[in-house]
């Protein structure tokens, strides 16, 4: 098996966090020799930093970040994958609705010669607005992006990390992962997994937060000329301290 970077952005996930590296660390050492845990603290406001701290003191293959405010899960998500050094990256929740041994079935469709897999849910326990977040942001992407309608996009995923490259080299203004990632490839495939019941917690998401990642967007990836006058060249996170 190839060598994985697993990347996890977190926010407020103290409670989860040890027992998700506990699961990932007892399924990636059985699918591969080399692999790699970043964790992304996206300005938690509960004590994830100092868990995560500790996590990286006992770990050798543990790799920490945290954000110097809150950027939001895809600014996270790009600042792992600048970190990542393995073929394969996948990213994941903090909060175990992701189920990390489903990492093996999206490794088995990757060796099929995909750029990228999804691991997508029949029984979703999302929340009202998460899921209208979902189903809003696959029609955009179907509209902008010329998405396969048989995709479907979450994420959790695996991507090569040739992709990640390219995606990786946009650090101005706005990223969404899937989007910039389906703009490189067409070889995706989705697979359907059980999704699990969030533990602890509820959802940051609200229907004004998915509205303006909607409107991000379409800004962002849309051709439309118009859309070019709304964007901003700002740096889409900075890192306050970091554990290599």
């Amino acid at each position: 098996m190839k060598s994985i970077s697993v990347i996890i952005p977190v926010y407020n996930g103290s409670r989860s966090i040890k027992e998700l590296f506990n699961q990932l660390t007892k399924v990636l050492s059985g699918l591969s020799s080399q692999y790699e845990i970043i964790f992304v603290d996206d300005f938690s406001h509960d004590n994830s930093w100092e868990i995560i701290k500790d996590i990286h003191n006992h770990y050798n293959n543990v790799k920490a970040f945290r954000l110097n405010k809150n950027y939001g899960q895809q600014s996270a998500l790009l600042c792992g994958m600048k970190a990542a050094s393995f073929d394969f990256v996948v990213t994941i929740d903090d909060d175990l609705q992701h189920n990390p041994e489903h990492i093996r079935l999206m490794a088995e469709e990757m060796n099929k010669g995909y750029d990228m897999v999804y691991c997508v849910f029949h029984q979703s326990y999302h929340s009202f607005y998460r899921k209208l977040g979902s189903k809003m942001t696959d029609q955009l992407f179907n509209f902008v992006l010329k998405k396969p309608k048989d995709i479907r996009v979450s994420s959790f995923r695996i991507l090569k990390k040739d992709i990640v490259d390219e995606i990786i080299k946009q650090d101005k203004g706005y990223v969404y992962i899937s989007a910039s990632a389906l703009r490189l490839t067409q070889k995706v495939k989705s697979i359907d997994v059980t999704h699990q019941i969030r533990k602890f917690g509820q959802s940051n998401y609200n229907f004004k937060k998915l509205l303006k990642i909607f409107l991000k967007i379409y800004i962002y990836y849309s051709s439309n000329p118009f859309c070019r006058l709304f964007r901003k060249n700002d740096p889409i996170y900075e890192v306050n301290e970091k554990l290599l």
